[in-house]
């Protein structure tokens, strides 16, 4: 008994002082001129919603910034993972459709819309004339997009087309104000590992949601924290005229195109719909899910939203290739599973507008 007690005292003792040390390493970043972390033992957001989920886990690549971390174990809705591509196949020799975008395309995140993406939907619908390899990774850019066409897409045999659905994560200050100011090519993470030369590992752990601090401080002492993106400038870069994130999403988007040419196939980019634009995605009822998670909406983000979207609007319309769908799925009643993501219902009518432009 007096050994049992002992172990249970040192034990207690152990979680003292571990919450004594977090408080302490908190109060040290607010003395740095951080704010304190709280633990998030629950956890709201889809990407973070099961650490231990393999279809969610990401890791560091140099050209990329991050891909899947699902080491084959990732099960998805009417196909299977290869790579870094969700895979829906009827017949090994049929031709093929990639399909590229951010987090509304990709399969990886099958809690969003129950797995029922809207590359799966157009897959069903051309099954028996094409499989369909969803590239679509979270947080992609069209600058990510036309990274992963060179680098994977290029290699693929019987591509026949190449479809693109962007837009939202182009938007300039999306994650990072700076970012899009200063760095528009790569991510902050791709900066800090050029910048410092240093390995920077993106693989979630599990005990730093906990002790968010505790971790925060031991990452800055083994030189390991991020750095700070708004104090940091790249050689003489200043010295360069940038141009807009609308003609930077112009660019990539002629770029993709052209490549797409190289490799014999054909390349379509679509507007993603979004809740907040003006005009239909802003028309809600008052009572369903819709309606909540449009008052959920930031007004800075909206305007942000609108501003960038009007221009690349224009833009679209002097591409060939280009189509706008921005009025497809809008928030009439149970069309989103969050205010930046379509749930299954929506992700068909997506599917069905894409398949209708370009089969029929």
């Amino acid at each position: 008994m007096s050994l049992i007690r002992i172990l249970l005292i040192n034990i207690l003792i152990f979680f003292i002082l571990i919450i004594i040390l977090e408080f302490s390493a908190g109060f040290l970043r607010i003395m740095n001129g951080h704010n304190f972390k709280l633990p998030t033992l629950i956890k709201n957001d889809f990407q973070n919603e099961n650490i231990s989920d393999p279809c969610i886990k990401s890791k560091t690549d140099v050209l990329l910034s991050h891909v899947p971390d699902h080491k084959n174990k990732c099960i998805v809705r009417g196909g299977i993972v290869v790579s870094d591509f969700v895979v829906h196949e009827n017949n090994s020799k049929n031709e093929i459709i990639v399909t590229l975008g951010g987090s509304t395309t990709t399969g990886f995140y099958q809690k969003v819309s129950e797995g029922f993406t809207w590359p799966l939907y157009l897959f069903e619908k051309r099954k028996n004339e094409y499989n369909v390899y969803n590239g679509g990774i979270g947080g992609y850019s069209s600058s990510q997009e036309l990274i992963k066409l060179i680098y994977q897409v290029s290699r693929l045999k019987n591509v026949k087309y190449i479809i693109s659905l962007n837009g939202i994560n182009d938007l300039p200050g999306n994650f990072e104000k700076e970012k899009s100011k200063n760095f528009p090519l790569i991510t902050r993470t791709q900066f800090q590992m050029n910048k410092s030369q240093q390995w920077y590992n993106q693989r979630p752990n599990q005990f730093e949601s906990v002790i968010p601090n505790l971790f925060s401080l031991i990452k800055y002492i083994t030189n390991n924290s991020i750095l700070d993106i708004n104090k940091i400038k790249l050689d003489n870069f200043e010295i360069y005229s940038q141009i807009s994130a609308s003609e930077r999403w112009k660019k990539n988007v002629i770029f993709m195109n052209k490549i797409s040419e190289a490799i014999d196939a054909k390349y379509y980019v679509f507007l993603q719909p979004t809740m907040g634009l003006k005009g239909v995605q802003s028309k809600v009822l008052d009572g369903n899910n819709d309606f909540l998670l449009f008052h959920s909406l930031d007004e800075e983000y909206i305007k942000n939203l609108n501003n960038f979207y009007d221009e690349v609007k224009s833009i679209c319309l002097e591409l060939t290739f280009c189509f706008d769908i921005t009025d497809v799925a809008p928030p009439d009643g149970n069309n989103y599973s969050d205010p930046r993501h379509h749930n299954k219902n929506g992700n068909l009518l997506i599917a069905e507008k894409i398949n209708n432009i370009i089969f029929k």
